[in-house]
């Protein structure tokens, strides 16, 4: 499980406010991530065992689902290319469909993402 912890700049978060989870590739159902919210800052949980393997964008929707969706990334640094500096290391977790191992990244944009693996089981 990953705790992604958080802080809104120029927006507020309201009562509806939730997190999703998107697949990039594939055609997936999107998940929904309860928000814990105080003023501007937010907190939600990523449930790895939840995923199909692939790689998920993170999503925030202060507004709920009639508001506008705000992709979760790292932005007040001086770290200009976070991909290659912020790593985190994978956990291997046990899925419905099989172990998997998930762990969070950093796009090339500076964006939150998760990617998840299928793993083979030990023999």
């Amino acid at each position: 499980m990953l705790t992604v912890p958080g802080r809104m700049y120029g927006i507020g978060l309201g009562p509806d406010a939730h997190a999703e989870l998107r697949g990039r590739h594939a055609p997936v159902p999107v998940r929904r991530a309860e928000v814990l919210a105080d003023r501007t800052e937010f907190r939600f949980k990523v449930v790895y065992g939840a995923l199909e393997p692939g790689l998920w964008d993170l999503w925030l929707r202060p507004a709920g689902e009639a508001g506008p969706a705000v992709r979760i990334a790292r932005l007040l640094d001086d770290v200009a290319d976070k991909k290659p500096v912020f790593t985190y290391p994978r956990v291997r977790v046990d899925a419905p469909y099989g172990p998997v191992e998930a762990g969070p990244y950093y796009t090339r944009d500076n964006d939150l993402s998760v990617s998840v693996t299928a793993v083979s089981p030990p023999l």
